[in-house]
């Protein structure tokens, strides 16, 4: 007779997790909760959950829809990656996933919140107005580096998806246009169903 297995069955950690391309739109509450979350562990140090939680709600908790708005503003669509070429490494413009748009816009956020002198709760609050208003720190980060990209679009030529030679892209916007338009047309792509809004 053959002796029955009493240990459980192993249960994976992603079941809660929904699948890419599902259809599922989340939610104005869950977009907000999963911001929070990753806002948070930014903001953590050492360990510290409950004090960056607390911070969190003495600096933007009563302001959800300023909170996404500012992170919204200061999300940069590209960005420059490091390339050898030969005996020269070159900078070449690349599309930024949103996962990790969201996440360089709270970096920057925080890091203008650090630069203040104020109480961090307060910074924190001056510097999400301030990028509602397109200024601040955070701000001038992310026109920083569309102006890199914007430097160096004569490279889009020696990325995935190159330009045609007689084409010429006049600013970061038209390189994130050309990038989007080319990787949605390529049906080869890893990435062709990221979305990279401008």
């Amino acid at each position: 007779m053959a002796q029955k297995n009493i240990y459980p069955k192993r249960v994976s950690r992603n079941l809660s997790v929904p699948e890419k391309g599902s259809g599922k739109t989340p939610t104005f509450c869950s977009n907000f909760y999963r911001l929070r979350s990753k806002f948070i562990n930014i903001l953590m140090k050492s360990g510290k959950k409950t004090k960056a939680h607390k911070i969190f709600s003495l600096g933007v908790m009563k302001a959800p829809i300023a909170l996404i708005r500012a992170i919204e503003n200061v999300k940069p669509v590209v960005e420059v990656i490091k390339k050898p070429l030969g005996r020269k490494i070159i900078e070449i413009p690349s599309l930024i996933k949103p996962l990790r748009q969201e996440s360089l816009a709270i970096r920057w956020i925080l890091e203008g919140v650090r630069k203040r002198s104020a109480p961090i709760s307060n910074s924190l609050l001056s510097e999400v107005k301030d990028a509602l208003s397109l200024m601040g720190y955070a701000r001038k980060k992310r026109d920083l580096l569309h102006k890199k990209v914007e430097a160096s679009r004569i490279n889009v030529r020696f990325s995935r998806f190159p330009t045609s030679p007689k084409k010429v892209l006049a600013s970061a916007n038209d390189v994130t246009l050309h990038l989007i338009k080319v990787r949605h047309s390529n049906p080869y792509s890893r990435s062709g169903k990221d979305s990279g809004a401008a």
